[in-house]
């Protein structure tokens, strides 16, 4: 039986290709993952794919040339999704408080107070962590009652649209 692989885990295949053997030994843990085109415009090639399991918790984007560049690890409930059941590392989970997730990760490079998003809807407080090696995004709920979704990210998917290799 494949366990579910942890969050430190799924770090690792940040910047990877899909079909190469440590990310398909890892993905395999994922029963219900299936490959989908990203907001396919009619009569045009998408220019991303994503595998997405809402009964495990998961998305993982991936370019057409199969670089995987952002992983979302969802909250029960969060867009219709079930809770992502692996490890969040240091003993977080999608209970965890902003001030837990800051005792763990330090200073964020980037945070914003619960409030109107840039969308104009209602979105809770976040912060992101970044690395030479990856980003961490935590977004929180709105009542502030635990982590609704955690985003993984390569450092590129910060600078622009990079999902054409």
């Amino acid at each position: 039986m494949n366990t579910v692989p942890s969050m430190a885990e799924l770090l690792d295949l940040l910047g990877k290709k899909v079909g190469s053997g440590e990310v398909s030994a890892r993905l395999r843990a994922f029963k219900h993952l299936r490959s989908e085109p990203l907001y396919p415009e009619p009569d045009e090639e998408p220019r991303r794919m994503y595998l997405t399991s809402k009964a495990e918790g998961i998305e993982i984007y991936r370019t057409t040339g199969g670089t995987i560049t952002t992983i979302f690890l969802m909250s029960e409930g969060k867009d219709e999704y079930s809770e992502y059941r692996g490890d969040l590392g240091h003993g977080l989970s999608f209970r965890s408080t902003l001030d837990e997730v800051l005792r763990v990760h330090g200073r964020p490079a980037f945070s914003r107070p619960a409030g109107k998003s840039r969308w104009e809807d209602i979105a809770g407080a976040s912060v992101r962590f970044d690395t030479p090696a990856n980003c961490i995004h935590f977004q929180f709920r709105v009542d502030g009652n635990g982590i609704e979704r955690v985003t993984l990210m390569s450092p590129a998917s910060l600078q622009g649209s990079p999902f054409d290799d």
